[in-house]
């Protein structure tokens, strides 16, 4: 019965001594090998790229299985890798099938081979979480072979933030929490892939280390890394998005899918909105209005401003259009002062934040520069002066302005008083009149004479104006908007049939009447200035805040921008924050001189941005201390390595054997006052019993000059073997002596030459 128990044991510890050659310490690695691409995977897994049935945890639990079974048969490596990618591509078979959506009685694998033969990779999402199941699979089979076998935990940690970095640069911030998660189960892995390479120096060369040590640096590895995360977490968040590991989704809807039939990113549905100048081109009707709860911008103002975007000349049943423009390019902080009125003008600044991808530069009246390039979307300059900048109807970046990126914009507005525009008479210039007095052949009668019925008693300009904003006032406001039927010009069908719309039908009714009777008019698209938010300081505009609007022509005074929309009667005082702000509607912006400001006392407009204004990307700051830290390390090493080397470098044994001595008093194996050099040789090296040999040979080295008559060593052999004994006893002795607790830290920073 005995013998029977004693096999037993014998067997269950010979099949673990099987299953881990390693012990503890490589089910430990295992286990924080998984952990560590379990949260990159697990990042790519919460934003839903492909599928929210698509498992990378399932895969990495696979791979992480399949790779430590190969490593424990210990297969030949060229073995190992065919089956790696066997394997790897079985599983992405597997699970990518699980992803497509099947008929009642169809198989999986069958509607997955009809799903990929039917459409090429640009057209198809599926291939993008192939993709991701395979990079999965091979980044944890090559992290298990690397950590197991070479102890080089580097490699699952580069790879793994690879992956990581790749994502979160192409979410928004509230992915930021994967950041320190990550980081803190690295800092594990790393020390414990440290750890367990010492302890298997240790095992080779004087037996197994003691368990309250290990438990000690397990412990204190655990805290290093929680004050690490804990610093991370409280500090800004990292402008990830300026990484520039981002790929194109959206951006590639345009192309055609044969010519980049391979690019697989290009059907992946992108997490941010996108809002291109491109699609502005033109207005219609018929469009819905914009009900989006998403932000788009955070707008930092001193006073609530319309955010411009685009202005449209060209009047038609169905929607607005502008007429062909030029593009000129303006550097960064390069200033527009050709077309500034001469009358006063104020200027009238702000900043802004994109939590979108676009390539609008928002403005506001007269744009004058930015601090980022741009390119005005303008009207062909005036003949008789071609070095002029025409009407700018659109300002555009020349490339997408990617989320958390900011800029600011200069612009200039017109200051005057209400009795002031009251005495400004209608005489233009031919360009205005030619390009914005234009209506439709078949602009209907009927609107055309109530427009000049309203204004029969005007005699002013500004007199004309507020009547025709008189009468809109009366109608009703609906955010639904009027949609005209077919065949029905849209602004006659608001005038007499609906007689309600919203932001679009006031301002297009505002524009065209003011055009019926002689006045100069555009219509302009934008945002509303957004809702106030105390936290943060700026104005938050969302989608639905979207909004139309008139500038009205005014000799002397230039482009004036006009409410035409009738206030909704909704508060607009709230004080929201960023995560529950809703539409506010106001009436009227202010468009006048402030009280206090004397008109007479003001002069021409001031460029206040004739040069760039340059920002320190938050990016660099991370960069900055990364750089440093790195630095920092490196210089200690290097430290080290010198006082070593000093210390390594002797020229004769007496040299040798007295240093020997000196570091071996700190691990308290020093010698007695009673022994002889042989005695205490044969003491010292029955505690370093892989370096007897050498200790007894810088000892009889210095025996034989210190107790003969030669004094020196003659031999070049006895010479260069004196040296090779005493490099190999000097590391050694430092490495006992960084054994101790207050070295930690050095001996995680630098390591002794074995």
């Amino acid at each position: 019965m005995g013998n029977n128990i004693e096999k037993g044991k014998r067997f269950v510890s010979a099949v673990i001594s099987r299953l881990s050659p390693g012990g503890i310490q490589d089910w430990l690695s295992v286990l924080l090998v998984f952990l560590t691409l379990m949260v990159a995977a697990l990042s790519l897994e919460q934003a839903h790229w492909v599928s929210s049935s698509l498992s990378l945890i399932q895969t990495l639990i696979f791979a992480v299985l399949a790779s430590y079974l190969m490593i424990i048969l210990r297969l030949r490596n060229k073995v190992t890798f065919y089956w790696t990618l066997v394997l790897g591509l079985l599983v992405m078979i597997w699970k990518s099938s699980s992803t497509v959506q099947r008929a009642e009685g169809q198989w999986a694998l069958n509607a997955w081979w009809h799903s990929i033969s039917s459409s090429l990779p640009s057209q198809n999402s599926l291939y993008f979480g192939m993709f991701l199941i395979l990079v999965t699979w091979l980044i944890a089979c090559l992290s298990i072979w690397f950590v197991l076998k070479k102890r080089n935990v580097w490699v699952t940690v580069s790879l793994g933030a690879v992956m990581l970095l790749f994502n979160l640069s192409n979410l928004p911030n509230n992915y930021y929490y994967f950041l320190p998660l990550y980081i803190f189960v690295a800092l594990l892995l790393i020390f414990q892939v440290n750890l367990a390479k010492q302890n298997d120096m240790t095992n080779r060369r004087r037996g197994v280390k003691p368990l309250h040590t290990t438990i000690y640096l397990v412990v204190a590895v655990f805290f290093v890394a929680l004050l690490v995360v804990s610093v991370a977490w409280v500090s800004p968040q990292p402008p990830l998005s300026q990484i520039g590991v981002k790929f194109n989704t959206s951006s590639m809807h345009n192309v055609d899918p044969k010519k980049n039939w391979f690019n697989i990113f290009s059907n992946v549905q992108d997490k941010w909105p996108w809002v291109e100048s491109k699609n502005e081109n033109q207005l219609l009707f018929t469009a819905g209005q914009n009900e989006s709860e998403t932000i788009l911008y955070l707008i930092t103002s001193d006073k609530p401003v319309y955010l411009l975007t685009r202005r449209y000349d060209t009047y038609n049943a169905w929607g607005w259009t502008s007429n062909p423009t030029v593009d000129k390019s303006v550097s960064a902080g390069t200033a527009l002062t050709e077309n500034t009125p001469a009358t006063p003008t104020q200027p009238l600044n702000f900043s802004v934040e994109n939590r979108a991808k676009s390539d609008v530069v928002l403005t506001t009246g007269q744009f004058v520069s930015a601090d980022i390039p741009v390119t005005l979307k303008a009207m062909p300059p005036n003949p008789d002066n071609a070095a002029q900048v025409g009407d700018v109807m659109a300002v555009t970046s020349p490339w997408v302005i990617s989320p958390y990126q900011r800029y600011n914009v200069v612009n200039s507005v017109p200051l005057f008083t209400p009795e002031q525009l009251s005495a400004v008479y209608g005489v233009f210039p031919d360009l205005i009149a030619q390009q914005y007095l234009q209506l439709p052949d078949d602009f209907p009668y009927n609107v055309k004479n109530l427009s000049q019925d309203l204004v029969k008693n005007a005699n002013t300009e500004y007199a004309k104006l507020m009547a025709i904003k008189k009468y809109l006032n009366t109608l009703e406001y609906d955010r639904k908007g009027s949609v005209p039927s077919v065949g029905e010009d849209a602004v006659a069908q608001f005038l007499y049939s609906t007689k309600k719309g919203n932001c679009v039908n006031f301002a297009s009714a505002m524009v065209t009447m003011l055009r019926s009777v002689g006045i100069p008019a555009r219509f302009c698209t934008g945002y509303l200035h957004g809702d106030y938010d105390k936290k943060t300081g700026t104005y938050i505009v969302r989608g639905k805040q979207a909004h139309a609007w008139a500038e009205v022509y005014f000799p002397g005074y230039g482009w004036i921008q006009v409410e035409t929309t009738p206030d909704t009667g909704v508060n607009t005082s709230s004080d929201t924050s960023l995560d529950t702000a809703t539409f506010n509607f106001t009436d009227e912006l202010p468009i006048q001189i402030p009280d206090d400001i004397n008109p007479d006392d003001l002069g021409p407009f001031p460029v206040i941005a004739s040069t760039p204004v340059h920002h320190t990307s938050v990016i660099w700051i991370y960069l900055s201390v990364f750089g440093g830290l790195v630095l920092a390390i490196a210089a200690t090493r290097k430290v080290f390595d010198v006082k070593v080397g000093r210390l390594v470098k002797v020229n004769n044994p007496s040299e040798a054997y007295a240093r020997m001595c000196y570091l071996a008093s700190f691990s308290k194996a020093g010698p007695a006052a009673q022994e002889t050099p042989l005695e205490y040789a044969k003491r010292l090296g029955s505690v370093f019993t892989y370096r007897s040999e050498a200790i007894d040979n810088i000892t009889r080295s210095y025996a034989g000059v210190r107790y003969s008559p030669r004094k020196e060593l003659t031999e070049e052999n006895e010479k260069n073997k004196l040296k090779e004994s005493w490099k190999e006893v000097c590391h050694t002795l430092i490495n006992r002596r960084l054994q101790a607790r207050k070295w930690f830290l050095v001996r995680w920073l630098w390591h002794p030459k074995q």
